[in-house]
């Protein structure tokens, strides 16, 4: 297998002389033979190796036996070893992310904050990319998603991304490496893992070479999608302008090639990733020389007089920094203006004002100063109300209160990097709120414009 990683590293120039790798070990077999090698071929290359590991804190005893496995490999390996512990369960309620998805980001946001200059070495083999190839087959991706997990993706690289998993535990027990199981990954509550345990079982026996004939077709993909890049890349930049497109270029192109152009020209200039349909539905538009399809509030496609127009909403709106440091804060958007007024009273004296007591447009002043913004919604965004124990997705409450989808886009809220303060729906949430500890009260004002 030393052999296989070797060529596998040249091949794809995976590391340079003076290079330091980063290798991400989990402690399970994978990681832990990715270091051995690694280890054994480290003054070939002439690079410097080290080694993180990122407890999620998601399976409590186990999680913990894993970093305590870690810490003691690389003490006996003289490893330099960096640890991070994120409470993954926790983080993913706050930002409406699942607990994978959380995971993986919370990981490699460690690994580039560990060594932002390092290589970072993955574990993942040949299996894992058949795993992924079913997955994306399953779920109706396209091309790229077909190519399996890139040997290399900017400075992440997967020097065992040709070892088949078999070969992998056959080099821990020929090294006497010990290693841990994940007990998730042997359940099926988990879609890989189905397909690991029933799908892969049976193309091996359909074919007992399948990871051979899988390698060698998923670098032909890779061939392809590189040659078919190059040429939309071609074409696009044929187009001198790309919010006014000739209706008749677009449509002397080849099909395949003038969906990705069109996919391109959307993903450049808005930063939307257009789904197939959309596509579809534009392709239906240029042949009938009409019609308009709108992608976002903000964002429009439309045929118009024999060219493809894409048109920006002109008062499209983002985000504003709020300053309240030493007066009132006035902001119009597209969609109504926003005005925070300083009280300078506490609670008590609010009280006293108003008969039939309701804060929700009232704000604690010291909540809200730092590091807001009056902003529209994102997709993670989460809100919990002031007596509430957990927060919501904003989806499911806006769906109880029947806002359809497009009035959801332009409801503005006000926000820290972590939290809801505010919500032009809702009011002021629990990390907003007003409470017995106020030394200052902000009101907040909004005046939604009557056409918006």
């Amino acid at each position: 297998m030393k052999n296989k990683v070797y060529n596998t590293v040249k091949k794809y120039n995976m590391i340079k002389e003076s290079d330091t790798v980063l290798v991400a070990l989990s402690g399970g077999a994978d990681s832990v033979s990715l270091l051995h090698v690694l280890l054994n071929l480290k003054d070939e290359f002439g690079f410097e190796i080290a080694a993180a590991h990122v407890n999620h804190m998601i399976r409590g005893d186990e999680a913990d036996r894993d970093e305590l496995f870690v810490r003691s490999l690389c003490d006996k390996l003289n490893v330099p070893l960096k640890i991070g512990r994120f409470n993954i369960p926790e983080i993913s309620k706050k930002t409406g992310e699942s607990e994978e998805l959380c995971g993986r980001r919370k990981r490699y946001e460690f690994f580039s904050e560990t060594a932002p200059e390092a290589k970072i070495a993955t574990a993942h083999n040949l299996n894992d990319c058949a795993e992924t190839f079913f997955l994306n087959l399953a779920r109706g991706a396209g091309l790229r998603g077909l190519t399996g997990i890139p040997p290399v993706r900017g400075n992440i690289i997967r020097p065992l991304i040709e070892c088949e998993r078999n070969e992998i535990e056959r080099y821990c027990q020929k090294n006497g490496l010990s290693f841990v199981t994940d007990s998730t990954n042997l359940s099926d509550d988990y879609t890989r893992n189905k397909i690991r345990h029933s799908v892969l079982p049976v193309m091996n026996e359909i074919n007992p070479s399948f990871f051979s004939v899988f390698l060698r077709n998923t670098d032909s993909l890779k061939e392809d999608m590189l040659y078919i890049e190059k040429e939309v890349n071609r074409v696009y930049d044929l187009i001198p302008d790309k919010k006014k497109i000739d209706v008749s270029f677009l449509l002397g192109l080849d099909r395949s090639i003038r969906n990705r152009v069109l996919s391109k020209i959307i993903t450049e200039n808005t930063s939307l990733c257009p789904e197939l349909r959309h596509i579809d539905i534009i392709n239906m538009y240029l042949q009938n020389g009409t019609g308009a399809l709108m992608l976002s509030s903000d964002f429009t496609v439309k045929i118009e007089k024999g060219f493809l127009l894409f048109k920006t909403k002109k008062n499209s709106f983002k985000s504003v920094r709020i300053d309240i440091s030493s007066e009132d804060f006035l902001y119009k958007t597209p969609y109504g203006e926003i005005e925070l007024v300083l009280l300078n009273k506490k609670l008590s004296d609010l009280k006293k004002n108003i008969k039939e007591l309701s804060l929700d447009n009232y704000a604690d002043y010291d909540k809200i100063v730092l590091d807001s913004c009056i902003r529209t919604r994102e997709n993670s965004d989460r809100f919990a109300f002031v007596n509430a124990e957990h927060s919501s997705s904003l989806k499911n409450l806006y769906r109880d209160k029947k806002i359809d989808s497009e009035q959801r886009k332009d409801k503005l809220f006000i926000a820290d990097s972590a939290h809801i303060l505010w919500s032009e729906v809702f009011g002021t949430s629990k990390y907003g709120s007003v409470d017995n500890n106020t030394k200052k009260i902000v009101k907040i004002i909004f005046r939604r414009n009557i056409n918006a």
